[in-house]
């Protein structure tokens, strides 16, 4: 009898404990990240870049919270934005892909086909996202746009990236 009152007794406690500890929810961003890729661009595939300082150590900073206590971060929307009155017209589809230092480049989004006569499209995130939360514990990062182009152009590539995320914190 005594040998199932203590296992039972010490699952009640585990659960007790968990009880207590209570995750929080919170949302960061990375606003207007300016992704760019130099002219002329050919047909099929071409590249954007922008690098990122210091997003989620200045929001932690500013909310006065412990980077250890971060327990996942989710992606959850991309949108990205062209300037002036340009459209995504010549872009046919687009990747946006996450790297640094100390991790190996991964997918974040997609958008294929991307519509047109739209000077603002937003992406498909990509669901699986084991490797976000070292990448922004980094003091910077790489965002690289895979852009296939529709036709020869002397244009620049120059797009605006707003990122959503969601952060489960533990208190």
């Amino acid at each position: 009898m005594t040998n199932k009152i203590i296992p039972a007794f010490l699952i009640a406690i585990c659960m007790l404990l968990n009880a207590c500890s209570k995750n929080e929810t919170l949302t960061f961003s990375i606003d207007a990240a300016q992704l760019k890729g130099e002219g002329p661009l050919f047909e099929g595939a071409n590249t954007a870049q922008c690098n990122v300082k210091d997003a989620l150590s200045a929001f932690i900073k500013e909310k006065e919270l412990d980077m250890n206590k971060i327990q996942s971060i989710k992606l959850n929307s991309v949108t990205l934005s062209m300037p002036d009155s340009l459209n995504f017209d010549i872009y046919t589809s687009l990747i946006l892909q996450f790297a640094s230092e100390k991790t190996d480049m991964f997918k974040a989004a997609v958008i294929n086909p991307v519509p047109q006569g739209k000077s603002s499209v937003t992406m498909t995130v990509a669901q699986e996202q084991e490797s976000l939360l070292d990448l922004l514990k980094q003091d910077n990062f790489t965002m690289v746009a895979d852009v296939n182009v529709a036709k020869d152009t002397a244009m620049d590539i120059l797009m605006n990236a707003n990122l959503n995320f969601t952060i489960d914190y533990k208190k």
